[in-house]
């Protein structure tokens, strides 16, 4: 059986992606455009049983705004069912990190197949979710309200998240 970071490497081969590989962790990166701008998503396998997936939005927050940010990323994390939110500490990325846990009641890697639907609907919800609250996010960067963005959120959002 292929260790899981073998596993991973195919997930993104057979899904048509371009990455780089990390020389120094068993990850991969991969840089693309999405409606937001400019983004990255890391996929790391920890202990050869986790695969984490972490998409990465570069976004300059104000130091007068980052507690404000902090506040609607937590409220927004009580809503999201699989994964949370992060501010990069530096205040120059916002993150949104998602977990497929491969291994089975035998602790052995799952089979292929199993792996790759895992992988992709972490991937689509990761994605998905991080842009569905970005713009969001941004307004409180901006000097939005935290109350007025968390309303417009739910919303903008109705019925998507709950």
């Amino acid at each position: 059986m292929a260790k899981l970071f073998e596993l991973v490497v195919q997930f993104f081969d057979a899904e048509g992606w371009s990455y780089a590989r990390e020389p120094h962790a068993p990850a991969l990166t991969v840089t693309f455009i999405s409606s937001n701008g400019e983004r990255y998503l890391l996929a790391q396998v920890e202990e050869d049983q986790f695969c984490i997936l972490t998409s990465i939005v570069p976004l300059e927050v104000p130091e007068d705004r980052f507690l404000d940010v902090l506040d609607f990323l937590n409220r927004i994390n009580g809503r999201t069912a699989l994964g949370a939110f992060y501010l990069d500490y530096e205040g120059d990325s916002i993150q949104f990190s998602t977990c497929v846990d491969a291994l089975d009641e035998r602790n052995e890697v799952l089979k292929r197949e199993l792996l790759f639907s895992f992988l992709q609907r972490s991937l689509h919800y990761n994605l998905s979710i991080h842009d569905l609250y970005l713009p969001h996010v941004k307004a409180v960067s901006e000097g939005m309200d935290v109350d007025q963005a968390f309303e417009k959120a739910m919303r903008d959002l109705g019925g998507l998240l709950s």
